[in-house]
């Protein structure tokens, strides 16, 4: 739904077009190569956040499917599951999966998404399947704006981002950039936190 909406490219597309992706690679390097090279590569999902927030909260069609948000997360996170083991079965072994940013019940989407994440991963030998926490980071720059350099929370750098709302003369004061999307200096506090807390994790037993 969101992918009809926007007009990106829907995920089978994206899991086809790995597939041929790898094709292109066994015929440039070897099947034995290429094996090892997707097998070692870092994979990083990110999903949900404009399906809730295009197709559910803006009071899309999917709010009339699942009346109760949470079911909509579960609806989601199905679909995050089949993903992931379709990246799994094309060799894909080491997985970055991002949870939701600060929405309304977004931390029960990203409780049920780590839970699920130990599960499958335990099912899948040799996967590595690590949460992604933008959450944390995201509530803590609002909480603490000053510590981060942020002097405007609550609204974008570049408003409605038209020739009519010229963009801010300081963008690395602003938390968001057109009131949904981070700035390039809240990217690098997230950043610098999955640094810290999320990527040392794929060299734990």
């Amino acid at each position: 739904m969101t992918t009809a909406m926007s007009g990106v490219i829907p995920v089978s597309k994206q899991t086809e077009y790995l597939s041929k992706y790898i094709e292109k690679l066994k015929g440039a390097v070897g099947e034995e190569e290429a094996t090892n090279i997707i097998n070692g590569s870092l994979v990083v999902v990110t999903s949900g956040s404009n399906d809730i927030m295009i197709s559910y909260l803006s009071g899309g069609a999917r709010r009339l499917q699942f009346p109760v948000i949470g079911g909509y997360h579960d609806f989601i996170l199905k679909r995050v599951e089949a993903f992931v083991k379709e990246l799994y079965n094309q060799g894909c072994r080491s997985m970055l999966i991002a949870g939701l940013p600060p929405f309304p019940e977004s931390q029960s989407y990203n409780d049920k998404l780590v839970a699920m994440l130990t599960q499958l991963q335990a099912s899948l030998p040799g996967s590595k399947l690590i949460y992604a926490d933008f959450f944390t980071p995201l509530v803590n720059m609002v909480a603490n704006p000053l510590e981060y350099g942020f002097m405007v929370t609550n609204v974008g750098c570049c408003g409605l981002c038209t020739q009519f709302t010229p963009v801010c003369p300081n963008p690395s004061q602003y938390m968001l950039w057109d009131g949904i999307h981070p700035t390039e200096a809240a990217y690098k506090v997230i950043t610098q936190s999955l640094l810290d807390n999320s990527l040392p994790k794929f060299s734990q037993r």
